[in-house]
């Protein structure tokens, strides 16, 4: 995310995103900003950039082991805040991010060989249930991306498959059985 090109198209101010990655050169993000005006955070019939932005946020922070990532995501979540309290039924994908930050950060990882029907199969089983708040990431082993995978993702790190079998881990704050 923090190495994407950004386009803020006058939802989000380039100070906010100045204060949040002081370490980012910002002068190579891409930036269309009309007149500012106030976030919008409300939810129509798609998602606000802010909702997608804030769980995208969630969801990277967690799974790439970044705080700062989690950091911004909360802080739209507590920017939005006095909105949402006011007005819940306007924000329901916003919702959705704060119910993922609140929830226990629950991991799924599946090790096992690309297009391999064993691995196909734990994957169908863990698609049959809605797990909004879970996280599921898979990795092969043997594939040609997997050590930079594992530099970027720290949850594939020591994640064998077992016997030579795709294998699930289920983790909860990076603990996994």
């Amino acid at each position: 995310f923090a190495g994407a090109k950004l386009v803020l198209d006058g939802t989000a101010h380039a100070a906010y995103w100045a204060e949040w990655y002081p370490h980012e050169d910002l002068a190579s993000v891409d930036v269309t900003l009309g007149s500012w005006q106030e976030p919008d955070y409300a939810d129509n019939v798609m998602p606000s950039g802010n909702s997608m932005a804030a769980h995208a946020l969630l969801r990277l922070g967690r799974l790439m082991d970044r705080p700062h990532y989690t950091a911004v995501g909360k802080g739209i979540l507590e920017a939005a805040s006095a909105d949402i309290a006011e007005h819940p039924t306007g924000f329901p994908y916003m919702l959705r991010a704060a119910e993922f930050d609140a929830s226990p950060a629950v991991d799924i990882v599946i090790a096992g060989k690309t297009g391999s029907p064993d691995t196909l199969a734990l994957l169908a089983v863990v698609r049959q249930f809605f797990l909004p708040t879970a996280v599921l990431s898979f990795a092969d082993p043997d594939g040609a991306s997997y050590p930079a995978l594992t530099r970027q993702l720290p949850l594939l790190r020591d994640r064998p498959m077992r016997n030579g079998l795709a294998t699930a881990y289920v983790c909860e704050n990076f603990t996994c059985r």
